[in-house]
């Protein structure tokens, strides 16, 4: 999936299954480690922590 430039994520994150809406709710959450279909998984916990959408 290609990152619009404009949501400002570092490539060194993950997506996988991502649609444009998920994006959207994650910008702004600079912790965000990695984005697949359903959750946002954030923070360097273990397990980390995640938000299911």
């Amino acid at each position: 999936m290609t990152i619009p430039s404009d949501h400002g994520f570092s490539t060194n994150k993950l997506f996988r299954g991502v649609s444009a809406e998920v994006l959207d709710l994650a910008v702004g959450i600079p912790e965000i480690v990695e984005i697949e279909a359903g959750a946002l998984i954030f923070g360097e916990g273990d397990p980390p922590d995640c938000l299911y959408l």
